[in-house]
C-alpha cells in the first residue's frame, strides 16, 4: 500500500470512530435518561416527615440490585419488629411506621402474588402487564 493511499483513507478511520463513540454515548444516554425520568420519588416515599432518610430507605448499598425486590420493600411495610428496626436506624420516621400495613401477612397467604418464593423475574424498567397484553405472567 502506497502511502498517500494510507493517508486517504485516514480520515474515514477517524470518522468512524468518532461516529461509533457517538453511537455508543446515544445507546447510553437513552436508558439512563429513562431510568431517571421513571426514579423521581412521588407521594409518600418522597415524604421526608415520614420517611427521614427518602431514597436511602430502601436503596442501601447494592440491595435493590442483589437481592429480592420486595426483601427491600418488607423493611417497612413487614411486621411491626421490622419496622421498629428502620425507626431506631433513623430510616423511618416514628410517625410513619404507625401508618403502614403489614402488607408481609397478605403475601403470605394461599391465595397471593408469590413475590415470597419466586425472585428474579421482575426487571427494571419492566412494563407492566396491564401495559403489555401478551405480557408473561409468572
Amino acid at each position: 500500500m502506497k502511502d498517500k493511499d494510507f493517508h486517504r483513507m485516514l480520515p474515514w478511520r477517524g470518522c468512524v470512530l468518532i461516529l461509533f463513540a457517538f453511537l455508543a454515548l446515544i445507546d447510553v444516554a437513552l436508558p439512563l435518561d429513562a431510568i431517571a425520568q421513571k426514579s423521581l420519588l412521588q407521594g409518600t416515599h418522597a415524604n421526608k416527615s415520614l420517611v427521614a432518610k427518602s431514597c436511602r430507605a430502601c436503596h442501601r448499598g447494592m440491595t435493590m440490585a442483589l437481592s429480592g425486590e420486595e426483601d427491600s420493600c418488607l423493611t417497612c411495610h413487614g411486621d411491626a419488629g421490622t419496622r421498629n428496626r428502620m425507626v431506631q436506624g433513623g430510616y423511618l420516621k416514628s410517625q410513619g411506621a404507625n401508618l403502614l400495613r403489614d402488607i408481609a401477612n397478605e403475601l403470605r397467604k394461599p391465595y397471593n402474588h408469590p413475590v415470597l418464593t419466586i425472585q428474579g423475574v421482575h426487571r427494571q424498567l419492566e412494563a407492566l402487564p396491564e401495559e403489555v397484553v401478551n405480557a408473561a405472567r409468572h
